[in-house]
Formats: structure tokens, C-alpha cells, sequence
């Protein structure tokens, strides 16, 4: 008898071991056609950004690094840097510590002019005198007590006695009666303007036909009017050698420079007033003293009108732009506009 003997198939795999140092050639073509099916390549962009992902797997997106808030929204969804948000802040704070009492602090705002402060005066027969003001209860129930005791008026007192109201025989309607609460101006300052006019202290870049003809021709050199819907408001303005007290200094380790708050109040206002009383009584000279704008209302007059600053250059570029940066400003810029006529 043959006996067979069975012997077990057994099936090897050979596992080839891949080291971590082995180099595997490839084409560029075909890690693109991998990494494209992996997550959406990173467009190129201009400035400075940062990546970012959603929820969807592979989708990426960019936001922008703003090193300057100017002009953003309050739907803005990039990021800001340090510098650009402490400047920010900054300028709020002054903003608020430029408003001077009695004033309540208002704002207004859109998507180009969020968090834009005004102020809303608080009535004061000595300060600010503005019909769009606020009134405190006592002032109000002193001019209503006013007003009642004049709404009538004696005409025929009792023949031998005093003339007091209890001794009057005859009484008539006062139509003569003065108003309670004065007021000089009514300047809204969270109200743009339609057009303005101009006369630069060189001479130069006048501008004509966008207000009153006979208000621009007795302009003088350096005067400057704003067309609102209410009427029209007017000013002066001068180029100083007196530098405004808030500023920024900048070192990016590039360049240096130095900013300036556009609309504070001086802090030395008379020796602003000064510098351009001297350039009145010395001819108007296309030379000013110095190369930073100020500009300050004077009619309606306002007796809380004071010398703001509005920007900084040569004192060539002062002479030539200065008083158009004034109207212009007054014309579009709320903060600006509300420092000019006294409700800050």
C-alpha cells in the first residue's frame, strides 16, 4: 500500500518595510491632483492676512490685519492690531474729554460713521446759547414762571395807589414779551452741509458760486462759509507754529512720524488767537508763522466758538490748503462740526 503524505499549504505575504529616511519619487502632478481632492489651495493676497477655516472640511478663507480703524464698520470682520485698537480707544477717550460742560454726550452713527460722537448742550444764557439744546428743570421752571407773569400786562392801575399787580384795574395781553431763554444759534452739529466757499491766506484756490456771491466777495483772505439746510455759518482760520497737544508718535523701525488729533480744541487758545491777530494787522502775509490749521466759527457768534485744530503741513501747503480743509471739514465731519460750533 503507498501512503501520501500530506503536507499544509501555507501562504506567506512579504510586508515590505518602508523606512522613514526613504526617498519615493514622485511627479509634481500628481501630488497637486492629491492635495487638490485634500483642502482648497490658499489664493494668493495682497497685504497682510491671516488664514482661516470653516466648518466645511478643506474650506479656507482670509481676514485682513487693519493697522489703521478708519473708516471701518461695525460688521467689519478682520482684525485689528494693538496699535490700531489702542488708537482707537484713544481717540474716543479725547473725543470725550474734548466735550466741554454743560453738554450731554450723544451719538450718532452708520455704516461708514459708527460710534461718531457729538454732544447736545445743556442750556446756559452764558455759554451755549443754541435753540436745539437741552434745558435742566430748574432753568425751565424759572423761565415758564417768567413767561406766565408776562403774558399780561397792566394798563390802568387803581387812580392814588402803587403800581403792583394788585392794584391793577385793567390787564391786556402783553404782545411785546421777550423769550425766556434766549438763544443766538441753532447748529446741529449731527447735520452735513450742502456746499461751502473759501478764500486760502495765499490767495489761491478760491471757490466761488457754491454760496452766497455777496457772502464769498467780502471773504477776506483766510475766511471760509458752510451752506447748511438751516442757512450758512462762517469762519476764520490760521496757520500756526503752535503744536496741538494731542499727537501720536510713531516708530514702526522703518519711518518715524507723528500724528495729530484732527479736531481738538487748543489748549492755548490765545496765543492761537495771538498768531492770527498779527497776521491780520501784518496784511494777510501768503507766508503764515507756522504750518498747523486751525479754524474757529464766528458767525452765528458763539461765545463758547474756539480755535480747533484741523490737520498739519508745510507751511507752504498750510497757506494753500488750510481754509479749505476748515469748510470742508465743517461741511462733512460731525466730530469735527461739533468742536467748531461750541457744543463741545
Amino acid at each position: 500500500m503507498n501512503t501520501k503524505l500530506l503536507l499544509p499549504i501555507i501562504a506567506m505575504t512579504i510586508i515590505p518595510v518602508v523606512y522613514a529616511d526613504t526617498v519615493t519619487v514622485t511627479s509634481q502632478d500628481y501630488v497637486d491632483n492629491v492635495m487638490n481632492t485634500k483642502q482648497n489651495k490658499i489664493a494668493a493676497t495682497s497685504g497682510d492676512r491671516v488664514v482661516t477655516y470653516s466648518t466645511t472640511a478643506g474650506q479656507t478663507g482670509s481676514r485682513a490685519i487693519l493697522d489703521d480703524l478708519s473708516g471701518t464698520t461695525t460688521t467689519d470682520m478682520n482684525l485689528a492690531t494693538a496699535m490700531a485698537a489702542g488708537d482707537a480707544v484713544f481717540s474716543k477717550n479725547q473725543q470725550v474729554l474734548n466735550i466741554g460742560a454743560p453738554n450731554v454726550l450723544t451719538y450718532y452713527g452708520n455704516n461708514i460713521t459708527w460710534g461718531a460722537l457729538t454732544a447736545t448742550p445743556i442750556y446756559n444764557n452764558t455759554v451755549n446759547t443754541f435753540s436745539n439744546g437741552l434745558v435742566d428743570a430748574a432753568t425751565l421752571n424759572t423761565a415758564m414762571t417768567v413767561a406766565a407773569n408776562n403774558e399780561m400786562v397792566c394798563s390802568e392801575y387803581a387812580p392814588g395807589m402803587p403800581e403792583t399787580d394788585a392794584n391793577c384795574m385793567l390787564w391786556e395781553i402783553n404782545t411785546a414779551a421777550t423769550n425766556p431763554l434766549n438763544t443766538t444759534a441753532y447748529l446741529p452739529a449731527n447735520v452735513n452741509g450742502t456746499s461751502y466757499c473759501y478764500k486760502s491766506h495765499n490767495g489761491n484756490n478760491n471757490s466761488s458760486g457754491k454760496c452766497s456771491t455777496t457772502m464769498y466777495n467780502a471773504f477776506n483772505k483766510g475766511d471760509w462759509g458752510t451752506v447748511f439746510s438751516y442757512g450758512t455759518v462762517t469762519g476764520i482760520s490760521v496757520c500756526s507754529d503752535i503744536e496741538p497737544s494731542i499727537k501720536w508718535d510713531y516708530d514702526d523701525g522703518e519711518s518715524q512720524w507723528t500724528k495729530y488729533l484732527s479736531y481738538q480744541v487748543s489748549t492755548n487758545q490765545s496765543g492761537v488767537q495771538s498768531q492770527y491777530d498779527a497776521w491780520v494787522s501784518g496784511g494777510r502775509s501768503a507766508t503764515p508763522v507756522g504750518g498747523y490749521c486751525y479754524c474757529k466759527l464766528t458767525n452765528p457768534s458763539v461765545s463758547a466758538a474756539r480755535w480747533v485744530f484741523r490737520i498739519s503741513y508745510s507751511v507752504s501747503d498750510c497757506a494753500n490748503l488750510c481754509t479749505y480743509y476748515c469748510t470742508n471739514a465743517v461741511r462733512t465731519d460731525a466730530e469735527f462740526r461739533g468742536a467748531v460750533f461750541g457744543a463741545q
